[in-house]
């Protein structure tokens, strides 16, 4: 009887923490909204609206509320021509990208991290790059040279 008491007095403390916890969000986003409309400016889209499609978003604590930094093509000595696609020339410049291959890593997660793709034509090309007689087959330890995927491609992503 005391168990069942005890228990029926912990899931209504774990209850009312959740339902607490609740309010108390929509309150902060409240706040946040009515500071961002004083301040006149919008508030920011949130991030599952600026990711490509099949790519996803994991918050792991608050936000902070800070903007998201943006990225623009170099500026000064060095910089891209007007109109060529900066990234692209910058991972010529930059060359391959040597990994070491970590215990429980194949070849196709190490591609889609590096690549966002780990197609198996790209797979394949990739295998043959650093000179894998199976795609399947990486060991730990292993060193392996991730080109710039035009390099592999012969083009675009």
């Amino acid at each position: 009887m005391r168990t069942a008491i005890l228990l029926l007095l912990l899931a209504c403390a774990f209850g009312g923490a959740a339902l607490w916890q609740e309010r108390h969000v929509a309150r902060l986003e409240r706040e946040r909204a009515e500071a961002l409309r004083a301040a006149g400016r919008a508030a920011p889209l949130p991030p599952q609206e600026k990711l490509a499609p099949g790519e996803g978003v994991v918050i792991v604590g608050r936000p902070s509320g800070a903007e998201p930094v943006e990225v623009s093509p170099p500026q000064g000595v060095g910089a891209v021509a007007q109109g060529e696609d900066w990234e692209r020339a910058a991972a010529e410049r930059l060359g391959d990208f040597e990994l070491e291959v970590q215990p429980g890593q194949t070849l196709s997660q190490i591609a889609h991290a590096h690549y966002r793709s780990h197609a198996p034509e790209l797979l394949r090309t990739l295998a043959a790059y650093n000179g894998l007689a199976d795609p399947d087959r990486v060991k730990a330890g292993q060193k392996l040279r991730l080109p710039p995927v035009e390099k592999l491609t012969g083009g675009g992503r």
